[in-house]
């Protein structure tokens, strides 16, 4: 678990991965600590209590379960509607909206290929790869 800290300049927040990284001028400065959070206080680190768990509504949030997530993204759907407008549409097509796969087959094995090829980097101890800094290392 990635350790950092969180301070605020004026209106931006900002972080860093050491404290003498921060600024001088620098306020409301927090420590994320193995998923913990720490307020200084007196020049000492305190933890900060949380007031209450946070609960997730999120409906695109992940199941827990590794299969129910791979059985999440094969089975997931998207609604089309017909275009009603300027297109004469036949007396027919009673049907007004369809559901078809959000993912077809290929798009399916290519987030399974991203999936293994991130598990194998990190399983070898290699730079997240997927990171915004990654620089490619000729080998």
């Amino acid at each position: 678990m990635m350790n950092y800290f969180l301070y605020s300049i004026g209106n931006d927040v900002r972080s860093c991965e050491k404290e003498e990284y921060i600024p001088r001028d620098a306020t409301g400065i927090l420590k994320v600590q193995n998923g913990e959070v720490f307020s200084k206080e007196n020049g000492e680190w305190k933890k900060l209590s949380m007031l209450y768990a946070p609960i997730s509504d999120n409906k695109d949030s992940l199941p827990e379960s590794p299969i129910d997530v791979a059985s999440m993204l094969i089975n997931a759907t998207v609604t089309n509607e017909l275009p009603t407008e300027k297109i004469p549409l036949s007396s027919l097509l009673e049907q007004k909206t369809w559901e078809i796969p959000k993912y077809n087959i290929l798009q399916l094995e290519e987030i399974a290929k991203h999936l293994l090829l991130y598990c194998e980097t990190k399983r070898k101890g290699r730079e997240d790869v997927f990171s915004k800094n990654h620089k490619p290392q000729p080998q």
